[in-house]
C-alpha cells in the first residue's frame, strides 16, 4: 500500500515541515528586528495594534521576544527532520511559539506565523499517518518443512530440525 498518504510515502512531509518552520522563525526573527528598528528610531508605519501601541519600551521589548521566537522556531525546525521520533511534541511547540510571536504584528511576523503554522501541520500529520498505518507484517516462513520426528515447522533452507537436531531430509 504505498501511495502519496501511506506511511512510506509520507516521509517527504518531514523535510518539507523543516523547512517551512525554518522559513517561518526567519520571517519572524526579521519581523521582530524591523519592530526593534522601528522602535529605535520612534518610527511606526501605521496603526499598531496590541496592548504595546506606539510606545518605545513596547517595542523594544516586542521586538526583542518576536526574535527570541523567530531564532526559536528556526532552530526547532531542525527537529521535524526525519530520524527523530518526537515530531509532534515539536510540531505543537512551533505552532505555539509561532502564535505568540503573532500577538506582536507585524506582516513578517504573520507571513511566519502562517509557515510554523503549516509546518506543525504536517509534522503532525506525519506522526498521524505514521502511527495509524497497517501494523508490520508478520515474517511469514516460505518453503517452510515440518520436521518428520518432532514436528517442529523449520525454515526452507535448513538442513537440520532447528527443535531436536534431526536431519531433515531433502527438500
Amino acid at each position: 500500500m504505498e501511495g502519496p498518504m501511506s506511511p512510506e510515502g509520507s516521509e517527504e512531509l518531514r523535510p518539507v515541515a523543516s523547512l517551512l518552520a525554518r522559513i517561518g522563525g526567519v520571517l519572524i526573527l526579521l519581523g521582530g528586528l524591523l519592530t526593534l528598528i522601528f522602535a529605535a528610531v520612534n518610527y511606526y508605519p501605521g496603526y499598531r495594534p496590541g496592548p504595546v501601541g506606539h510606545s518605545f519600551w513596547g517595542g523594544l521589548l516586542v521586538g526583542f521576544i518576536a526574535v527570541v521566537l523567530g531564532f526559536a522556531i528556526f532552530a526547532l525546525g531542525e527537529r521535524l527532520k526525519p530520524g527523530r521520533s518526537d515530531v509532534v511534541l515539536w510540531s505543537v511547540v512551533i505552532v505555539a511559539l509561532a502564535a505568540i510571536s503573532l500577538a506582536a504584528g507585524g506582516w513578517f511576523m504573520a507571513i511566519g506565523f502562517i509557515f510554523a503554522l503549516i509546518a506543525g501541520i504536517l509534522g503532525i500529520i506525519w506522526a498521524v499517518i505514521q502511527t495509524s498505518g497497517t501494523p508490520p507484517p508478520v515474517p511469514t516462513m516460505l518453503n517452510a518443512r515440518a520436521c518428520l520426528s518432532c514436528g517442529a515447522l523449520n525454515s526452507g533452507s535448513a538442513s537440520y530440525c532447528q527443535s531436536c537436531g534431526k536431519p531433515l531430509g531433502r527438500p
